[in-house]
């Protein structure tokens, strides 16, 4: 029996569950209740209903990308309605047999990503887009990220904009045997380049990115729609960010070099590079200044020591990251520094389990340092995806690249041998 106090008012009770509806269900549950309570409604779902082409793909599963669904005429109905309410009868009819004629149709494949906005979609080569949520196709995700929350215990971080590819995959796909996917090794390649986009962005001054949630949505004015429902890979946790950083339109050309030089390297130096950006990703997404210096101090090591040469490594760390990218003898003594500092902050850390003995005064100076540490270690990330990594002998030796070297005790000169 409900409860009621003294002033005859009712307790009230914590909700268990949240019953508000999606942009997706509401839609759905309009255009069902057309379909079922009007004479047009009616009429549209028969005239589709007596359609061969359409009741031979009963049963059929309606690919998305990264899903499907199983096709049901009322479900092409109800798109069908919602286009002619928006664009008219004539180019509702248009789409539809354009739909029912095709092999193939079009989605955006699409990777949310954390930590980074952009002010206007920033287009990329070979199709890739960084796009803001307004430029994404209406669904219950652009819904729900783009939502604004009153809740002071809200500090979820929410996506503000997503990398996309509009790629080609099979209208439909069978889970009969023989079972046919509908996922293209072109969708497959494009997906694994979202991520690689991703990674790549953390290596530009100032930015954190991180991948979030991948999915795939057809456009509002192809069959079916949105009316498919919604879904896609697991939602990725990592060590979240709640900050922003924003990328311009400037960036493009610069993020276009990195993306097309890392698309040339060989698997093994790409899965390198993804757990390098990574490191470094999390190193500026960490609170404590400690996780900081430590991720910081791993993804240069395996930077500039990736030969995992064990003789004198925190020398080898200073002179190659020094030489790499250091312009002039003074700039590579101010890099030497910064190098050195890191270093040894990473070591404290790692031998330790504190930063330099908790002591006030070298802590805020790391505190200080901290961003000119992140600007080099960037610096050093986009050398290296753009030029690749070098022979660190001849660079600090400053041996010229089509040099000649006398091979110890020969005598001889003898061409550089790769390592």
């Amino acid at each position: 029996m409900e409860f009621l106090g003294q002033l005859g008012l009712p307790k009230v009770e914590l909700e268990t569950m949240d019953f508000q509806h999606g942009f997706q269900t509401r839609s759905y549950l309009i255009y069902h209740q057309f379909l079922k309570d009007t004479e047009i409604g009616k009429n549209l779902l028969k005239g589709l209903s007596e359609d061969p082409r359409v009741n031979a793909l009963v049963g059929q599963m309606v690919s998305f990308g990264s899903r499907a669904i199983r096709f049901e005429i009322n479900t092409l109905a109800m798109w069908l309605a919602w286009c002619t309410n928006y664009y008219g009868e004539r180019f509702a009819n248009e789409q539809l047999e354009s739909w029912l004629n095709a092999e193939e149709v079009e989605v955006l494949n699409c990777l949310w990503v954390l930590g980074v906005e952009v002010d206007e979609s920033i287009e990329l080569s070979g199709g890739y887009v960084i796009r803001t949520i307004a430029d994404m196709p209406d669904s219950d995700d652009k819904e729900y990220f783009n939502r604004k929350e009153f809740n002071y215990l809200s500090r979820t971080s929410l996506p503000k904009c997503a990398i996309t590819k509009w790629q080609k995959i099979k209208k439909m796909w069978s889970d009969v045997p023989p079972v046919s996917s509908a996922l293209s090794d072109e969708y497959r390649a494009s997906t694994k380049s979202l991520y690689e986009l991703a990674f790549i962005l953390n290596s530009l001054d100032g930015v954190t990115c991180v991948p979030n949630f991948h999915t795939a949505y057809r456009d509002e004015t192809t069959p079916i729609g949105y009316f498919g429902g919604s879904g896609g890979g697991a939602t990725m946790f990592d060590v979240s960010t709640l900050s922003l950083s924003k990328i311009s339109a400037a960036s493009a050309p610069e993020i276009n070099e990195m993306f097309s030089r890392f698309q040339l390297k060989g698997e093994p130096e790409k899965a390198r590079l993804q757990l390098i950006l990574n490191r470094l990703s999390q190193a500026k997404r960490r609170i404590q200044l400690e996780d900081k210096m430590l991720d910081l101090g791993i993804a240069l090591e395996m930077l500039l020591l990736d030969d995992n040469d064990k003789d004198q490594l925190a020398l080898q760390f200073r002179l190659r990251g020094s030489w790499l990218i250091g312009k002039s003898s003074q700039d590579r003594l101010e890099k030497w520094n910064l190098l050195q500092e890191i270093y040894n902050a990473r070591s404290s850390v790692a031998h330790t389990g504190t930063l330099h003995n908790n002591n006030p005064s070298k802590i805020q100076k790391i505190l200080e340092a901290l961003p000119m540490y992140l600007s080099l270690s960037e610096a050093i990330l986009r050398k290296i995806i753009i030029s690749g990594p070098p022979v660190w002998r001849d660079l600090v030796l400053g041996v010229l690249a089509d040099a000649n070297f006398l091979v110890e005790g020969s005598g001889q000169a003898q061409p550089d041998e790769p390592q």
